[in-house]
């Protein structure tokens, strides 16, 4: 006997997969943002002088202030909550675009050219 299974039926479940995963990676990075666990710089790095950090690390630095670092952090786990449930996935969705697209524009802003070339392949 062989399984058939459309391709609607795919489309489908490719959709479920895609907003686990957003959501997943969302609720991640908002959590860390939340709890101190992802900007800042070391204390070794604040004892450099500012003109030998690289600027995404000044960004990082900058980042790390609030109100910033706290309202992206819960407009990101909204953003996963939202697309996980089906009743507000797609109002997730369109809260997920203008995030991404400002992380995409930041990290292409301020990583090294090595990095930034390889995060936008």
């Amino acid at each position: 006997m062989k399984l058939k299974i459309s391709k609607a039926k795919l489309w489908d479940y490719f959709i479920l997969t895609a907003r686990f995963l957003l959501a997943w990676t969302f609720l991640g990075y908002g959590y860390g943002k939340l709890t101190a666990g992802q900007f800042g710089i070391s204390e070794a790095e604040l004892a450099t002088p500012l003109q030998d950090l690289s600027l995404f690390r000044v960004s990082w630095y900058l980042f790390d202030h609030e109100p910033f670092k706290t309202f992206i952090g819960v407009s990101q786990v909204l953003c996963g909550l939202l697309l996980l449930i089906n009743r507000t996935a797609l109002i997730g969705a369109f809260l997920f675009l203008p995030i991404a697209t400002t992380i995409l524009i930041i990290d292409l802003s301020f990583m090294s050219a090595g990095m930034s070339g390889a995060f936008a392949w």
